[in-house]
């Protein structure tokens, strides 16, 4: 005769809650192991993303410095804008340079810093440069100013003038066509001659060696600068002589030209002789020019490398995270097959103790006599 098979409640419900314990206990160890997964990849993560930040920044970094301080937008609001962006680049830099350190890749780091270290300390001698150049920029275009539309023009406009009467002057010395000459000695039609002469080297001189002062705007070679120069300075010696000559004679009134325009003249010798001079201010603005875009030059180079120093770092931190991919996804796989190997022991044992005791106490319950 077979046994009888008999469950309790209470054998129900204990069977019940093993059960779920055990389907619950799996799970969990289930999640543990695919979060233990996640977490062996996220040191590679936080490693390519500070590396990413660092070709970044250093990018924006070397961005910034390569606008120079001649350009025509530049102005000290743009100035304190591009401080305080390089101030933000600087910062982030060196955030994610401390989380590079210690990670196992200690001499690729060693070599990234040295390179950021190399644009950082480039970009600082931009930044503390440009505010002198600037200036040195603003002086140069009111000078130029100045030579075009006060100098130039107002010797072009008054010589042209007086040169104009001491034509038509020299001409009155004679009667019209067909009549005989006036009588007039030869040393005083030689003066009027000579007249004439100096205010039209004057008015030519003066185009020249104004012409040759613009120059001093522009960024030019050293040898066409000194070219100009000795330009200038032969224009400026043959202004002087003209000057000279006027000033001496100057009670002449059909040819006289203002005293403020003589003024104007002499300013040309001195903006190209005097002390600080536009020639010496050229060059040291030059050498200012000439500095600031070697530093940008060398920063391009420098980020090239550094860009090509990051990739090499990337390349490596991935192969070393595919590696422990691939160890970690071994060894969570060996893992879940223990555990649901436990899971299924687990779940046929719980099973069997409730077979048996089901079938003890139907047997215990048959025994019995009926009351």
């Amino acid at each position: 005769m077979m046994s009888s098979f008999r469950i309790s409640v209470p054998l129900l419900l204990a069977t019940l809650a093993v059960l779920a314990s055990i389907v619950a206990l799996s799970v969990v160890g289930w999640v543990i192991l695919e979060r233990s997964e996640r977490r062996a990849d996220a040191p590679e993560a936080e490693i390519l993303s500070a590396a990413l930040q660092v070709a970044r920044r250093s990018t924006s970094m070397v961005a910034q410095g390569t606008l120079p301080t001649t350009g025509q937008s530049m102005n000290p609001d743009v100035l304190a804008d591009l401080s305080a962006a390089l101030d933000r680049d600087q910062a982030a830099l060196q955030e994610s340079l401390d989380t590079l350190v210690g990670t196992g890749y200690d001499e690729r780091v060693t070599e990234i810093q040295r390179r950021v270290d190399t644009l950082v300390s480039n970009s600082d001698l931009i930044e503390s440069g440009r505010p002198a150049l600037l200036r040195l920029e603003a002086d140069s275009q009111a000078n130029l100013s100045r030579i075009v539309t006060v100098i130039q023009r107002t010797i072009e406009a008054q010589v042209h003038t007086g040169l104009d009467n001491q034509f038509n002057h020299v001409l009155s010395y004679y009667e019209p066509l067909g009549a005989s000459a006036q009588t007039v000695s030869e040393p005083a039609y030689r003066e009027e001659i000579l007249r004439y002469y100096h205010l039209h080297n004057l008015l030519e001189s003066s185009r020249t060696g104004a012409s040759r002062l613009r120059a001093t705007n522009v960024v030019i070679p050293p040898f066409m600068i000194t070219r100009l120069r000795e330009d200038y300075d032969a224009a400026a010696r043959r202004i002087e002589d003209s000057l000279g000559y006027l000033s001496e004679h100057a009670e002449h009134s059909a040819s006289a030209i203002p005293p403020e325009t003589m003024e104007l003249g002499r300013e040309v010798i001195y903006l190209g002789q005097g002390e600080g001079n536009l020639w010496d201010k050229q060059g040291f603005r030059f050498g200012k020019v000439f500095e600031e875009r070697r530093l940008i030059a060398g920063n391009q180079k420098e980020l090239e490398a550094l860009l090509a120093d990051v990739d090499a770092l990337g390349a490596a931190v991935a192969e070393r995270a595919e590696a422990a991919a691939s160890t970690a996804s071994r060894t969570a796989a060996t893992w879940r097959i223990i555990l649901l190997a436990l899971a299924v022991v687990g779940v046929a044992a719980t099973l069997f103790a409730a077979w048996y005791f089901a079938t003890r106490d139907g047997a215990r319950n048959q025994g019995e006599p009926n009351r």
